[in-house]
């Protein structure tokens, strides 16, 4: 069984193109879908943002090897919208890189438990050595390695390296790692000259990079 994990759905959509005999599962995580990628079982895997949920995500029977997917916030200044990303080092840690894929970026992925949004804060993350930055890969890959499972991570970059983020995405995480859309939207229309018109341009990157991902993992070898 191949585990793919996500924080939502949507980060999983352009993969599923690249699934057959999809079915929903009820699992207990917020979102479950099961098929068959290559001729082998698989199960896409939604739970929410940040390194506990993604934690709580990993496990299922006769696991072969976990794929974390997802959008990351760029470090180095090269990086751009959709570009993909493939982790070399999590955490700190050794992390597993397709064998031979298209091109893309590989180097160190960090990971951080909240929304990453200023450029200052980025620019000290990259002078730790960090590539890219995203909410999940950190926790994924303990427990992967404590369950003895190859892990891999393939981020889509959704945001540069010196973009500010004006909404305040941490007002609006909730305890399960879901965005609440109804504080994220009243927030933004407190400014809307600034926030609304990012809320667009950041749902149209999200998709893209979905795309990007799908298009991406199906060309790879692991």
């Amino acid at each position: 069984m191949i585990l793919f994990l996500a924080s939502v759905p949507l980060e999983l959509k352009g993969l599923l193109k690249h699934c057959d005999k999809l079915r929903r599962e009820h699992l207990p995580v917020q979102w479950a879908m099961s098929g068959i990628f290559r001729g082998k079982p698989m199960i896409a895997v939604a739970n929410g943002a940040g390194p506990l949920r993604a934690y709580a995500a990993v496990g299922g029977p006769d696991l072969e090897m976990v794929l974390n997917l997802g959008l990351c916030g760029a470090l180095d200044p090269a990086l751009k919208i959709g570009d993909v990303v493939a982790a070399t080092e999590v955490g700190g840690e050794p992390s597993l890189a397709p064998s031979s894929s298209p091109h893309c970026a590989r180097g160190a992925l960090v990971t951080a438990d909240h929304v990453v949004r200023s450029a200052q804060e980025k620019r000290s993350l990259r002078l730790l050595g960090g590539l890219a930055v995203d909410m999940e890969a950190r926790g994924a890959r303990k427990r992967a390695k404590e369950l003895g499972v190859p892990f891999y991570a393939v981020k889509c970059v959704s945001d540069l390296a010196e973009e500010e983020l004006h909404c305040d995405f941490n007002r609006a995480l909730r305890d399960d790692g879901r965005i609440d859309t109804v504080r994220l939207a009243m927030d933004a229309l407190k400014r809307p000259f600034t926030c609304l018109p990012e809320l667009l341009r950041l749902g149209k990157r999200a998709a893209l990079c979905s795309e990007k991902l799908g298009e991406f993992v199906a060309s790879c070898e692991f």
